[in-house]
């Protein structure tokens, strides 16, 4: 028994683990959906168009905003670093 896609109602087995990261999508439960895969799923192949858009929006989305997390962590370590030579460079 296959587990129906909650969006488009498609039965397609090999669609299954792209039918659990829509569930916890549209349930708004993020968490649940990046452990589902969310971050390397293609979808499934025989949903409907909607469905697909839908999940790959979000995909796009949270890789779009961990990059923004890395680039930000990144400049606050450069930061820190030229804040630290500075200080080393002005001690007597």
């Amino acid at each position: 028994m296959t587990i129906p896609c909650p969006v488009c109602d498609c039965h397609d087995a090999e669609g299954a683990a792209a039918h659990a990261i829509v569930a916890a999508v549209s349930n708004g439960d993020i968490d649940r959906a990046l452990v589902a895969g969310l971050l390397e799923t293609q979808g499934c192949a025989r949903c409907g168009a909607a469905c697909t858009t839908m999940l790959l929006a979000a995909r796009d989305d949270r890789r779009r905003a961990l990059a923004a997390r890395e680039r930000y962590n990144a400049r606050n370590a450069r930061l820190e670093r030229r804040a630290a030579e500075r200080a080393t460079r002005r001690a007597p």
